[in-house]
């Protein structure tokens, strides 16, 4: 059967033809539903996004897509074998959008660095972990409350902080648009850990279906090593599954050990691992 490319200006086409296949494989792929979920036709137009599944006769089986909407921001793909990640690489490079990396499995991710015909450096080994039972929570001073438009400034301030500690790329603009939403949207995604009156961490977390996915855990400098980050996530986990939320997912990096661990001990655990790579147009490809 032919293996075929198709390309979609239309985001809830992208998601009827895509949805079925990235949630038949959700353990793996939650990094990518939850992209396409966050997205708006609006910021598919505004940033030139791009989106693609890969068909057999029609029958999906993989998926790719520049998705985050950032001036910089990189290509989101499935387990693509050589010939999918050759057909995602020359319809890219036909008429494809700028990005500057690929975040995908170990083999996957190196495979299209490789269609792609540039050099690739290793940013981050990403853990993939999933929480399908009862979480288990730090006892700590403090409690949990959701941000409001009141917390604006600071919830910024520490997503450009957990950024730069990450070494991720930064769009002002673009950020400050998201965190705007996440505290002035109808639902709330966006949570505070608070001692004393004071906020002391934060995260956020976007239910997905029966699913959910925390990122950007952060905790003040001054205020780390008391448990708060953990208290944090474990409470939103217990939260969000009382929801209905039966997966929760969380990506680290696998080169923080003390963040894995406080993960563990909550209950999640490792499912697969994820690599971010940053393209360059001359280098070599880093395991």
């Amino acid at each position: 059967m032919t293996l075929e490319l198709q390309r979609f200006d239309d985001l809830d086409a992208f998601r009827r033809e895509t949805d079925g296949y990235l949630l038949s494989h959700i353990e793996d792929f939650s990094h990518l539903y939850g992209q396409a979920r966050a997205l708006t036709p609006e910021k598919v137009a505004d940033y030139g996004l791009w989106l693609a599944r890969l068909h057999r006769q029609g029958v999906t089986c993989g998926v790719a897509a520049i998705a985050i909407p950032m001036s910089e921001r990189p290509l989101s793909i499935t387990d693509l074998d050589d010939d999918a990640a050759a057909l995602v690489a020359a319809s890219l490079a036909a008429d494809g959008p700028h990005f500057d990396g690929i975040i995908g499995t170990v083999e996957a991710a190196e495979r299209m660095a490789r269609h792609l015909g540039m050099g690739a450096r290793l940013h981050m080994r990403m853990g993939n972990h999933v929480l399908d039972c009862a979480p288990v929570i730090p006892e700590c001073a403090g409690n949990m409350r959701t941000a409001t438009t009141d917390d604006f400034d600071l919830v910024l301030a520490w997503e450009k902080a957990f950024v730069d500690e990450c070494g991720l790329p930064y769009d002002p603009v673009a950020t400050a648009a998201s965190v705007r939403e996440r505290v002035q949207g109808p639902a709330p995604r966006e949570w505070l850990w608070v001692v004393d009156g004071r906020p002391v961490a934060k995260t956020m977390g976007r239910p997905l279906d029966h699913f959910a996915r925390i990122a950007q855990v952060y905790s003040a400098p001054e205020q780390r090593g008391r448990g708060y980050a953990g208290a944090l996530v474990g409470t939103l986990c217990k939260q969000l599954q009382a929801q209905g939320c039966r997966l929760i997912f969380l990506n680290t990096d696998m080169a923080n050990r003390t963040s894995n661990s406080v993960y563990r001990r909550i209950g999640f655990r490792l499912v697969s691992e994820i690599l971010h790579l940053d393209l360059q147009k001359k280098g070599v490809l880093m395991p």
